[in-house]
């Protein structure tokens, strides 16, 4: 078991490749290893500038996609999609691999659904916990019931296929 932190500037500078490296020196075998990724700054909220985005650009071809244009000379960066492309590249996963992400059902958006499935995610797994209101509030919760029908919704909307809910048994209230 390894884990490894790679916001952009780990997973920029080798850090998943180094981290996949070190596990089959010890040992792995580079087909048995599994790699999660843990929630994430959305693309919307990722506002970066201009040499943000030409350390980038200037570092490998195609990286671009990442990037969509904001105001003025702003854009807006999709770590989650840049992650997904390094293990990609470091794996070499299968064209039809299962790739999942997990997810607050406020945090999402029909957009940032889509980002998500442009990046690569084949499966969305919702945070829901419970459909009891009084629960959700011990939990510390803030979405309803009704808000993760919606983000289900939204994620088929978004092209996902495959889509789960977690719940939590056993909580007290």
């Amino acid at each position: 078991v390894a884990a490894a932190h790679a916001g952009w500037r780990g997973a920029l500078e080798g850090v998943i490749e180094a981290t996949v490296e070190k596990m089959i020196a010890l040992g792995a075998r580079r087909a048995d290893i599994r790699a999660a990724v843990g929630p994430t700054i959305s693309q919307r909220a990722y506002e970066v500038g201009p040499e943000f985005f030409e350390r980038f650009r200037t570092e490998e071809a195609g990286y671009e996609r990442f990037f969509i244009p904001a105001k003025g000379d702003r854009f807006l960066f999709d770590l989650p999609g840049f992650v997904l492309g390094r293990l990609r590249d470091t794996f070499g996963l299968a064209p039809d691999a299962e790739v999942t992400t997990e997810a607050n059902p406020d945090s999402v958006t029909p957009e940032s659904l889509s980002a998500l499935r442009r990046a690569g995610f084949t499966r969305v797994s919702f945070g829901m916990q419970s459909a009891a209101p009084h629960v959700l509030t011990t939990l510390d919760r803030v979405h309803t019931p009704g808000r993760v029908a919606d983000a289900v919704a939204e994620a088929r909307a978004a092209g996902f296929a495959s889509v789960s809910v977690d719940l939590i048994y056993g909580t007290p209230g």
